[in-house]
């Protein structure tokens, strides 16, 4: 599968099911997601363009397929092109979607220059609408060559899709993840994000689509990998009132551009069975029966049939759509699986995601109970044990007995016991703001209101009738970080979401694992980047992450990467990164690893043991880079990069939050078994409108450190 669209992953043949993603899902600060605790609110907030009626669709699609090839290098497939056949179908007659919005290249048709063709006819299509959905699939063989010297992919090779008249000997190349990238970054500028990609392949070592009955006949013979000498140059021919966002011109870059969903993982083989892709297959069965109106990107893994000896991968920033449709869900709280286990409850989650003794789930029999809001009864989180990925609850004092038969769901409805802000209340003649605090705390029983303002994160005060607020963290003004928000309404409206949103900064900006075999064997490198001369972005100068902090003058629409590195011996590593603004409470989302399907799908690791690396923002990462600035009036501001580093992965979807201050603002884009365990690497990015002066002088301190995990 394409690295563009698999950020550090490879996956073979069924490469899969991208999607492009709205400017919603964030990479950087890229739109952030709602944050509501209802979990059955389900309000649509856009319209599908995908109709099943007599009406025209506004979709248009190119599908690819291929059974024969011109070198001998690839035995022919059987299923190819009756898999593109089968989706045009689909198209055609499911969708009723016209012939005339459809490009099909099969067989000869499908040679490199009209595949290259047929993406950027979707670019430069009067017809299509900017939001129109836009559905990419190819069918045949894929392939792997080695990346150019230079080129960071984190140790892994460079995937391609191998056209009809591939050809050594008449230096007719394969069409690499890089030209893809470009291809579909192109499509989305200019026609929105509303993008699906099918790419059911797999790379060249695995042998082709192997087919489960007779799959001798089909593994390819030869090198393992393509004769990378025929690419020569085609590398270099390739590619608001908040501090952080993603840079300049990366609205549509990356994961910010579609969601991927991959057949199955890199050591894995895609298979063919009776003249069919498997992947393929099992993907339309769940469209016909389903229906894409019904069934977003993050279900479609849990919800299809399972695949013997693959596992699909999914990723990406908009997973929250449904097919072909910019229609999103206000975000809810994902179901849990819970178990009853001799005597006791087992929630299949722990302090990696959150949880906390004391914390309350409703119980239900089934996932589709919850929507019912026909449930079982209330479970606690004990504290007798808290695990990092298990938790152990109990019944609440004096209510019934619950008895679970088999594995049902829970979901939260109270945090429990942490204390996620520390409030001062500057005192007034009225105690009219100590007032209405009080009647507010019901709703935030985690917000613990401290008598002194040292010891505070937030102080606020009444000034001529409105709420003044100021961030006083010490973490912060220890930088002379200051920032200062008036005018807020003394109302339990206008108080109420600001204090749920900075009660729910601070507690994930807070919560830590202190695991030496996690912080200690993850590097983490920052850099500027520019444009070399194929307008790709490369990192230049030095790593500005020293000693934990990132410190540097800021330069306007300036894009910048980050580069993670695991230098642990035994574990692999699945981390998310988010930014963290002081200034405005907002937590922006600049990567978030790919999730297994199902708990039986195995999950491919970004960040592999023994030097494996990750890029962010520039190389194969997938990611939108992302740049900073200055509000007017200030010199200083401080945000935190954190990262999350966990050994299986773990759902953080619902940590990216926007600012409650600034309403409509948008975000834009530049084998051995072991304990399972978490971490968190948490590092200060200070930007100065001037430069500083040298540490010891600023603080007169030694000891003046990052701010670590």
């Amino acid at each position: 599968m394409p690295s563009f669209l698999l950020p550090k992953t490879e996956v073979r043949r069924n490469s899969s099911n991208a999607v492009k993603p709205s400017s919603g899902v964030r990479p950087s600060l890229a739109s952030k997601r709602t944050n509501t605790l209802l979990p059955h609110d389900f309000r649509w907030v856009a319209a599908s363009n995908v109709k099943h009626s007599t009406e025209k669709s506004r979709l248009f699609a190119l599908i690819i397929g291929i059974n024969t090839y011109e070198s001998d290098e690839f035995r022919n497939l059987r299923g190819g092109v009756a898999d593109a056949e089968s989706f045009k179908q689909y198209l055609e007659v499911d969708l009723k979607v016209p012939r005339s919005q459809i490009t099909f290249l099969i067989e000869k048709g499908a040679s490199r220059s009209a595949i290259l063709s047929g993406f950027k006819s979707l670019q430069n299509d009067p017809r299509i609408q900017r939001g129109d959905p836009i559905f990419i699939f190819y069918a045949g063989h894929g392939g792997e060559i080695k990346p150019p010297e230079g080129w960071d992919t984190g140790g892994r090779k460079i995937q391609v899709l191998v056209p009809h008249d591939y050809s050594t000997k008449r230096n007719i190349t394969g069409i690499t993840d890089r030209e893809l990238g470009k291809l579909l970054n192109g499509i989305a500028k200019e026609k929105g994000d509303n993008i699906t990609v099918v790419f059911d392949c797999c790379h060249a070592a695995s042998g082709t689509r192997g087919d489960e009955d007779e799959s001798s006949s089909l593994i390819r013979s030869g090198s393992e990998e393509l004769d990378c000498s025929i690419y020569g140059d085609i590398y270099s021919s390739q590619e608001d009132e908040r501090g952080a966002k993603p840079a300049p011109d990366t609205a549509h870059v990356g994961l910010n551009s579609h969601v991927l969903v991959a057949a199955c993982s890199s050591a894995e083989y895609a298979k063919e069975s009776n003249g069919r892709g498997s992947f393929s297959t099992a993907f339309l069965t769940l469209l016909r029966t389903t229906g894409p109106d019904k069934l977003r990107y993050s279900d479609i893994l849990n919800d299809m049939d399972l695949i013997p000896n693959q596992n699909p991968q999914c990723e990406g920033e908009n997973q929250n759509r449904f097919i072909f449709n910019k229609m999103v869900l206000p975000h809810q709280r994902a179901p849990i699986p819970v178990r009853s286990e001799q005597g006791n409850f087992i929630l299949e989650a722990g302090t990696a995601q959150g949880i906390n003794i004391g914390a309350e789930f409703t119980i239900y029999a089934r996932k589709e109970d919850v929507a019912r809001e026909n449930s079982m009864g209330v479970l606690v989180v004990d504290s007798t044990k808290l695990e990092s990925y298990s938790a152990t609850m109990k019944v609440l004092p004096d209510a019934p007995i619950l008895s679970l038969p088999r594995p049902g769901v829970a979901v939260q409805t109270t945090a429990g016991h942490r204390p996620d802000l520390r409030l001062f209340i500057r005192p007034d003649p009225q105690q009219s703001l100590i007032s209405l605090v009080r009647e507010t705390r019901h709703d935030f029983p985690n917000v613990t209101i401290v008598d002194q303002e040292e010891d505070a994160q937030i102080s606020i005060e009444m000034l001529n009738g409105k709420v003044t607020l100021r961030i006083v963290e010490q973490k912060l003004t220890r930088y002379n970080f200051a920032r200062q928000i008036d005018g807020i309404d003394p109302t339990l409206e206008g108080l109420s979401p600001i204090l749920k949103t900075a009660a729910h900064y601070y507690w994930h900006l807070n919560r830590t694992n202190d695991s030496p075999e996690v912080a200690n064997n993850i590097q983490v490198e920052f850099y500027k980047l520019r444009e070399d001369d194929s307008e790709d972005l490369i990192p230049v100068g030095d790593n500005l992450c020293v000693d934990n902090e990132i410190d540097f003058v800021v330069e306007e629409d300036q894009p910048y990467g980050v580069k993670l590195i695991n230098i642990n011996k035994s574990r692999d590593f699945f981390p998310s990164l988010f930014y963290f603004d002081n200034s405005d409470l907002s937590i922006g989302s600049y990567y978030q690893h790919p999730l297994p399907g199902a708990a039986n799908h195995v999950a491919e690791p970004p960040l592999p043991m023994n030097g494996g690396s990750l890029t962010i923002g520039y190389g194969a990462g997938g990611a939108a880079p992302f740049s900073y600035f200055l509000r007017e009036g200030q010199d200083v501001d401080v945000g935190f990069m954190k990262v999350f580093l966990f050994s299986k992965p773990v759902d953080l979807s619902d940590v990216a939050q926007d600012t409650p201050f600034e309403e409509g603002r948008h975000q834009m884009t530049w084998k051995k078994k072991v304990k399972p365990t978490w971490g968190t690497v948490t590092i200060p990015v200070i930007q100065r409108r001037y430069p500083s002066r040298p540490k010891a002088e600023r603080t007169g301190r030694d000891d003046d450190a990052g701010f670590g995990s």
